[in-house]
């Protein structure tokens, strides 16, 4: 359903100042179902009036989407481009360079936002129309529920905002690479995603967590936008403790590097291992340790999560302190003109040139 965002605003009121041109960026990978899913449940939502088009990025593959694209709704004016490079980043930045201007929406094919999720981040831009970048809160999708003992150690894509507000608060309101939105010209000032982070690397993630670090770092500052909700689906692969441990190493080096990253632009240094004890105080429990002591759940399995952590942490900060990996040599992060390989593993991070399908 097509809608006025001017009258839509304007009743609402809240003041229109200019035009703002926004566009939906999705990446998928080898997942025709769930993108059909994903583009239908966008046909049904309300389209601001500068809604410009859905911009699906296929990477690492070239052949999955052809058809879901091309039999999408047309009030999307769905546009493929795909990227050969494995790395998200790679393809997000790919999609930066087809967008000259205005809103920038990003969501996954794992998603599935409400019915008012494009009208939300035009009320939001309506009010910040600078020096800002945006998220929402998000529900998850089991097959199979997790274990309750479980939900504390899961990262914040599987069990959702309100979970996390109730199990982990000092996370609740960060803003995932499948729900949040910022302006085009900040995310080209800050030369895009760094493609050392993000699905497709050793790190494994943190592509919207340091392209957001680094737009805080020219001062643009994130607004939570509560009515921009989406569904997100969780396999039962994706919430298992087994999945967890293997992703607990990435997460930990992403982690090390923020904080070597934080030290360099504060100048001020707190000791790797205080930096994880005062982590651990933060996540833990008494009940953890009180478990541990019988060899019961979770104590056995918190053991393990924080050795695990701690280790890529350590990890992550020789990374940081070696490499540098948030900057290029002019200071910007590497991004929309890398032309770097990731350590030697022989892997083209730059941005390559993709082939343009327009349906």
């Amino acid at each position: 359903m097509q809608i006025d965002a001017d009258i839509w605003l304007r009743l609402n009121g809240i003041a229109v100042t200019s035009f703002l041109p926004i566009t939906v960026c999705i990446v998928t990978h080898r997942r025709p179902d769930l993108l059909k899913q994903l583009l239908c449940a966008l046909s049904r939502c309300q389209l601001p009036s500068g809604f410009q088009e859905v911009i699906v990025v296929e990477n690492g593959g070239c052949e999955e989407s052809i058809q879901v694209v091309h039999d999408a709704d047309p009030s999307l004016h769905a546009v493929r481009l795909c990227c050969p490079s494995p790395i998200k980043s790679a393809a997000l930045n790919l999609a930066l360079t087809r967008i000259p201007e205005g809103l920038v929406v990003f969501i996954d094919d794992d998603a599935s936002p409400k019915k008012n999720w494009l009208i939300a981040y035009t009320q939001a831009a309506a009010r910040n129309p600078e020096k800002r970048y945006f998220g929402g809160p998000f529900t998850v999708q089991y097959d199979v529920p997790p274990k309750d003992w479980l939900l504390r150690f899961l990262p914040l894509s599987a069990i959702g905002s309100e979970t996390c507000q109730r199990v982990n608060p000092v996370i609740a309101k960060q803003f995932l690479g499948f729900n949040w939105a910022a302006y085009v010209s900040d995310l080209k000032q800050i030369g895009g995603f760094s493609t050392y982070f993000g699905p497709g690397t050793p790190r494994g993630g943190g592509d919207e967590s340091f392209a957001q670090m680094q737009l805080r770092s020219i001062d643009v500052h994130g607004e939570f936008v509560e009515n921009a909700v989406v569904s997100h689906y969780v396999p039962v692969e994706n919430c298992s403790p087994e999945w967890l441990l293997r992703r607990t190493m990435g997460a930990g080096m992403t982690s090390g590097i923020a904080y070597e990253q934080r030290c360099r632009e504060t100048g001020t240094r707190i000791k790797p291992y205080r930096s994880i004890l005062r982590r651990v105080r933060q996540w833990s429990r008494f009940s953890d340790l009180l478990s541990l002591l019988t060899f019961r759940q979770p104590g056995r399995y918190w053991l393990k999560y924080w050795l695990i952590w701690s280790q890529g942490f350590l990890q992550g900060i020789r990374e940081g302190v070696s490499h540098r990996p948030l900057e290029s040599a002019d200071g910007r992060s590497r991004g929309l003109d890398a032309d770097h390989q990731d350590g030697g593993e022989g892997i083209d991070l730059g941005v390559p040139a993709g082939d343009i399908r327009r349906f």
